[in-house]
């Protein structure tokens, strides 16, 4: 797993987004693995309040900036 990537993120967006790691080859997560389709390390997903995905990266290290314009979008309320 991406350990410094996860690390930093959880630490830039600490308040204001829940960071969660899944081990994909681990029997406790396969519901995760197969609700969001997770086939590759690293995958970063995000999603909504009620886990709709709104975002996902696979491979390589997650852009902050892109994370933040997605968050910013989420807190927006809908019209």
């Amino acid at each position: 797993m991406a350990r410094p990537s996860v690390d930093g993120l959880e630490r830039a967006l600490h308040g204001r987004m829940a960071v969660v790691r899944v081990d994909i080859e681990s029997p406790a997560a396969q519901m995760v693995v197969r609700r969001y389709g997770l086939r590759a390390t690293p995958t970063y997903v995000l999603v909504d309040g009620q886990g709709n995905e709104v975002w996902r990266q696979v491979g390589g290290s997650p852009d902050r900036a892109v994370i933040e314009q997605r968050l910013a979008g989420l807190a927006r309320p809908r019209r």
